[in-house]
């Protein structure tokens, strides 16, 4: 879920030992013995030194790793502490993490143990299932749960409510029923990563069960896998709220002053510890057999084996029902990553290996460093490295892709190269802006190779990708660490733009945006027809002070009055209109800015109690939109009747074309917005 930053919500504008302080240790319940660590001291001469230097170079607060290997627990670890003030040392099974999108596996599962017992049906419309309706727009298909697990429902991105302060998060149903988003991908071909999605599998799960979801999940998931202190309840039961890591966005800041609340529970609610989710991963790699025999048994293995298997495959990655195949140096892994306000997790399964790996982060951002715990253990393990590449194959592989009726060879680096979008946005709320400032752009470096960076600068270090000759399809590019990026191309013969670029994850795509979308065209003129504003506003109240003081420069005696002098100049109220028309956008732009940047860590302010300061923004956005077209009714009424100097008409011109692309960027991002579901 943290890949959720909160510039989506704003539009407008998903880790040393030392002695325990008290504080903390004589609420919580006795902690059962450390698990056995069977791999001695070689795997954690591999996890320690590397989990000190993350915990200080990147400010974690805290964080957990636990590593299970042929059938049993190899390592379980915590590091730093779950409380700084109090000196309360994080450990592997009495420290409790949220884990948050790695709750996702946990819906799915209990989806398909409803469909085991014939509740549910993975391929049937969801309104059969709910109290409230999810439309299919023109053109499109039903929603289904097998959509919804596969994220394939096309939901835009939705964020408001998601987190919240507690204690208590508002009840699931209402909740999806007033945040239900547009489908913007509608015939369910286009995935869309969508939290929503998920929580809406949830409710599903809720209503078939005649049971509270993390209930349901309690009595048929956690218990009978010994998970004995991981919960969905909100808030934290009081026997384990005492053992929840503070919550914070860096080791040297104070941690979260409430526990983190989340509205979409079964999309990331999920409380756990390192222990507990070693148990989760033995019964995921034993093949779906529980501890305990199988009157314990969480599904049939078959069924296990079919969440497992790949169901939607891209060139560049695949995925079951919830399950994610990620890779890392190559190799096939199973899993899911998370994250909510502070916390980053993730969950890697190396069935071939019979190998498992868990590690949640309390504070800090892993950014590059994101690979280098799971990679340094499965290098342990297994460090053969990955073939090298052929280099004489890749460079007869850059020159060209000939696509069906092409009437001449064109490169691919060529037809490729533009902005991107992911799929994984809101094309009709002020989300929207969001996925102006996250684009990528990929740059024809004329030699075969692609060259990515960032639309606005610094625009970052470039990447160079270079053609694979081996690759599913024609266009598949790696970057320098291998990692996959595949274009899919028109192949009409016409139209030469790339339509989808896959990279790696096969529950977001992202899509070629045209001209007028793309952020190195739309930002620059934008900020040009910001400062122009500015100039013009703040010229205003200083012209007289500067005719005042040319007055008093200018040679003694008397200046003879031209005819009409002391008279106002003509269309002086016009003047004053394109103005204020100014005045608002770059005002309403202003605002908007700064709550951007204010809220950018604070993804709890995407609530109600911000919808007047919405509205007030709308309103204020919309009638900059009216005094465009009153400045452009201005500049004509200058010209028409020759009012004023011809600089003045050429100036009320330009205010009337600054106006009009301020106008329009108000409304294509809809900071100038019609509801307040986002």
């Amino acid at each position: 879920m943290k890949a959720i930053v909160l510039a989506r919500v704003m539009a407008v504008g998903a880790v040393a030992v030392l002695t325990p302080g008290a504080c903390g240790q004589q609420a919580a319940p006795p902690a059962r013995a450390a698990a056995p660590v069977h791999a001695g001291a070689t795997l954690a001469q591999v996890i320690d030194p590397m989990m000190a230097d993350q915990l200080k170079r990147l400010s974690v607060a805290c964080a957990v790793v636990v590593v299970v290997k042929d059938g049993d627990v190899a390592f379980a670890k915590g590091y730093g502490f779950a409380d700084v003030a109090a000196q309360r040392p994080a450990t592997a099974d009495g420290t409790l993490f949220h884990v948050g999108s790695i709750s996702k596996l946990f819906t799915g599962i209990a989806v398909m143990q409803l469909v085991e017992r014939g509740a549910l049906d993975l391929d049937r419309d969801v309104n059969d299932y709910i109290d409230f309706r999810v439309p299919t727009p023109p053109g499109g298909v039903p929603v289904t749960l097998r959509r919804l697990l596969t994220h394939h429902a096309g939901f835009e991105e939705h964020v408001k409510e998601l987190f919240s302060r507690g204690p208590a998060p508002a009840p699931l149903g209402p909740w999806l029923a007033r945040s239900l988003p547009q489908r913007i991908f509608p015939a369910g071909d286009i995935p869309a990563y969508s939290n929503y999605g998920v929580a809406l599998a949830g409710y599903i799960v809720e209503r078939a069960a005649a049971l509270p979801f993390a209930d349901h999940v309690r009595d048929r998931i956690l218990r009978p896998l010994g998970m004995e202190r991981s919960t969905f309840e909100q808030p934290l039961p009081p026997a384990l709220l005492p053992l929840m890591a503070r919550g914070y966005h860096a080791a040297d800041e104070p941690p979260l002053p409430f526990v983190e609340t989340i509205a979409a529970a079964p999309a990331g609610a999920l409380a756990a510890t390192g222990a507990d989710m070693g148990r989760f991963m033995l019964y995921l790699l034993a093949g779906g057999q529980p501890p305990g025999g199988a009157d314990r048994r969480i599904l049939r293995p078959a069924t296990l084996a079919q969440m497992l298997a790949p169901a939607v495959v891209t060139p560049t990655g695949s995925m079951g029902l919830a399950f994610f195949h990620p890779r890392v140096d190559e190799k096939r892994l199973i899993g899911h990553d998370g994250g909510t306000l502070t916390f980053t997790s993730r969950l890697l399964l190396a069935p071939e290996q019979h190998l498992g790996i868990f590690a949640s982060y309390d504070g800090g951002n892993l950014g590059p460093a994101w690979n280098d715990l799971p990679r340094a253990i499965l290098r342990h393990f297994d460090p053969s490295p990955a073939p090298p590449p052929d280099a004489a194959a890749e460079r007869a592989a850059a020159r060209v892709f000939e696509a069906p009726g092409t009437p001449e060879d064109v490169p691919v680096a060529a037809r490729v190269a533009g902005a991107y979008q992911s799929t994984r946005r809101a094309d009709t709320t002020m989300v929207r802006f969001d996925s102006l400032l996250n684009q990528i752009v990929f740059h024809d470096n004329r030699d075969g190779t692609l060259r990515q960076t960032s639309p606005l600068p610094p625009y970052g270090k470039a990447g160079r990708l270079k053609r694979d000759p081996h690759g599913p399809v024609p266009a598949l590019f790696r970057d320098d660490k291998g990692r996959p990026m595949a274009f899919t191309l028109s192949a009409d013969g016409r139209d030469h733009v790339a339509a989808r670029l896959d990279i790696g994850s096969p529950a977001q795509a992202w899509q070629r945006v045209p001209i007028y979308l793309d952020a190195r065209m739309v930002l620059p003129v934008v900020a040009a027809c910001v400062l122009f504003a500015l100039v013009t506003l703040l010229a205003w109240p200083l012209r007289p002070l500067g005719r005042r003081v040319l007055g008093r420069l200018r040679a003694p005696g008397p200046t003879p009055q031209a005819p009409g002098a002391g008279q106002p100049p003509p269309g002086r109220r016009a003047r004053l209109v394109a103005r204020l028309a100014l005045a608002v956008q770059t005002g309403v732009l202003a605002f908007a800015a700064a709550l951007f940047i204010a809220s950018r860590r604070e993804l709890i302010m995407a609530s109600p109690a911000l919808d007047p300061v919405f509205v007030g923004l709308f309103g204020l956005a919309w009638l900059g939109v009216v005094g465009s077209i009153a400045c452009v009714a201005i500049a004509g009424w200058f010209w028409r009747t020759g009012a004023g100097s011809r600089a003045t008409r050429v100036h009320h011109t330009a205010v009337a074309l600054v106006t009009v692309v301020l106008a329009w960027f108000l409304v294509t991002w809809h900071i100038a917005g019609t509801t307040l579901v986002y």
